[in-house]
């Protein structure tokens, strides 16, 4: 392949380009007319030139430069150059890989898109990859949106971003490193071969080996010792690794969303059911943060996967609104929110229930793993720490029957008609307030009272 000059790549001829603020394009293409070529040119009308134009950047498609595949001196500066680089990984072509594999060395920003479907090449910490369906309205505009979110990201204040290739560059830095150490630890070790050298000329000019008794006496007790310190030093830490397995503790994530990008690939994985409980579900179906998984559970259950959602009751939606200084009705009315959204997904009203009650965790599960993430007094629950938990353990056991096992009590209501329980619910959700008010004065007057 032809070197391109370096003041070529590193510079662009167009009189109205300006990096900072383009958007690369990087996709399959396919011959004229082909399914691969329709795709792309749905795909950059329908999700990708929307979201860019939201976002205030300039679109310029890879295959507009260069057709045949050659990654010319103006594909380059553009790899290189550009704010964000959207790549869409579907159908696994070369080319785009290759063009890809440029970007990741220069840990840049890249925005990955993928069809639902298929499988997922590239998985790197800070690398986003949007799911779409084109068969689906919904599912593309979900994508859009996501793709609108990622390049307002990469808006932001530059950081590096670490890629497979990146990680394998630290991983030779380190190896270089733990070589030092590996040579000072021979070091070490031969000073102890020199030493235990000496230690047995000294035996053999001693009055030891003329008795072998005490001579072992010596060693057995020398052994003891060195044996006891040992496992003394390492028991707290094996205790801990045999309670963290039986437990089927996978990993703990400092909030909400890390956890639910660790668990997206259970999601992808699970083909029988899914179960979610929550508050409100506002972060998960209406907040952009998290926005991969809600369009993951929504082809789940378009694609026939049951997927059951037990949300809080908006009668007491202002008892965990209390908890967080918001507004009468605002829990209710993110209850009622989320139940449109269930309702636009064509969820089957035997799915959803309502519980009495405001749930100590937002948790979603599959028959393999699940997540947890407890909820606190004081703030938003999608800040504490979550836990993923596997079904070898017995939390999943135990959170299975005690926490998504409220399913199946007197205080889960059920639902028959979406329209019927949203219309009656927004009716009452100014009544629900004001009930609740009048119970936590109740409450607070009669504990001035007893106080005094």
């Amino acid at each position: 392949m032809e070197i391109p000059d370096i003041a070529e790549v590193c510079s662009n001829s167009r009189p109205d380009y300006q990096p900072e603020r383009t958007c690369f394009i990087i996709s399959p293409t396919g011959e004229e007319g082909s399914e691969t070529r329709q795709r792309a040119e749905a795909v950059f009308h329908n999700i990708v030139e929307p979201a860019a134009a939201v976002a205030g950047l300039r679109c310029v498609r890879s295959d507009g430069i260069s057709t045949s595949g050659i990654l010319t001196a103006e594909v380059i500066s553009h790899i290189v150059n550009d704010r964000i680089v959207l790549a869409d990984l579907s159908d696994r072509d070369p080319t785009v890989l290759e063009r890809l594999a440029l970007r990741h060395a220069l840990r840049k920003p890249v925005v990955q898109l993928l069809a639902f479907g298929e499988k997922s090449l590239l998985c790197a910490e800070g690398v986003h990859t949007v799911r779409y369906d084109l068969s689906s309205a919904a599912s593309a505009q979900a994508a859009r949106e996501a793709a609108q979110q990622h390049m307002a990201a990469a808006m932001q204040p530059a950081r590096d971003v670490d890629f497979p290739a990146t990680i394998a560059a630290k991983i030779e830095e380190l190896s270089r490193s733990f070589s030092q150490q590996i040579q000072k630890m021979s070091g070490a070790m031969l000073d102890q071969i020199a030493g235990l050298n000496k230690s047995v000329a000294e035996l053999r000019s001693s009055s030891l080996l003329s008795r072998p008794d005490d001579l072992k006496g010596l060693i057995r007790s020398a052994f003891e010792v060195r044996t006891e310190d040992l496992l003394g030093r390492f028991a707290d830490q094996l205790d801990l690794l045999k309670s963290v397995k039986e437990a089927g503790l996978i990993s703990v994530e400092k909030g909400r969303v890390l956890a639910l990008k660790v668990f997206a690939r259970d999601l992808d994985e699970e083909f029988r059911e899914i179960m979610v409980v929550g508050s409100s579900l506002k972060g998960l179906l209406q907040q952009g943060e998290v926005g991969e998984i809600a369009e993951k559970l929504r082809f789940k259950v378009e694609h026939g996967v049951r997927v059951w959602f037990l949300l809080s009751h908006p009668i007491v939606g202002d008892f965990r609104g209390s908890q967080e200084n918001l507004a009468p009705t605002k829990i209710g009315s993110d209850i009622v929110a989320s139940l449109k959204i269930l309702r636009s997904w064509h969820v089957d009203p035997a799915c959803v229930r309502l519980y009495i009650g405001p749930p100590t965790c937002f948790a979603i599960t599959t028959s393999r793993r699940m997540v947890i993430n407890p909820y606190s007094y004081l703030g938003a629950s999608y800040d504490s720490p979550c836990m993923i938990l596997d079904c070898s353990g017995y939390l999943f056991e135990q959170f299975g029957a005690l926490h998504f096992g409220a399913w199946d009590t007197g205080l889960a209501v059920q639902i028959h008609d979406f329209d019927d329980i949203i219309e009656r619910c927004e009716a009452m959700l100014g009544s629900y307030a004001s009930d609740v008010s009048s119970l936590v004065s109740k409450a607070q007057a009669l504990a001035g009272a007893a106080g005094k």
